[in-house]
């Protein structure tokens, strides 16, 4: 799937975007928090696995960007 990953200049966030989802991504030094935006599509498709890997992926962003 086509992402975007979009760096906000004036704050500790990135979004990461897609066609059906978008991830809002906030961090400080101790605290990372993941906002997800669904479209209709993407929450029935919504399982614990999904869950899981949307997790692992921004894991490793966060660990690419050094955060």
């Amino acid at each position: 799937m086509p992402t975007e990953l979009q760096w906000n200049p004036d704050r500790s966030q990135f979004t990461i975007r897609a066609q059906w989802l978008s991830f809002i991504v906030r961090f400080t030094a101790g605290v990372m928090q993941v906002d997800a935006e669904l479209s209709l599509a993407a929450k029935a498709m919504a399982t614990q696995t999904h869950r899981r890997d949307a997790v692992r992926f921004i894991d490793s962003i966060a660990t690419d960007l050094g955060l």
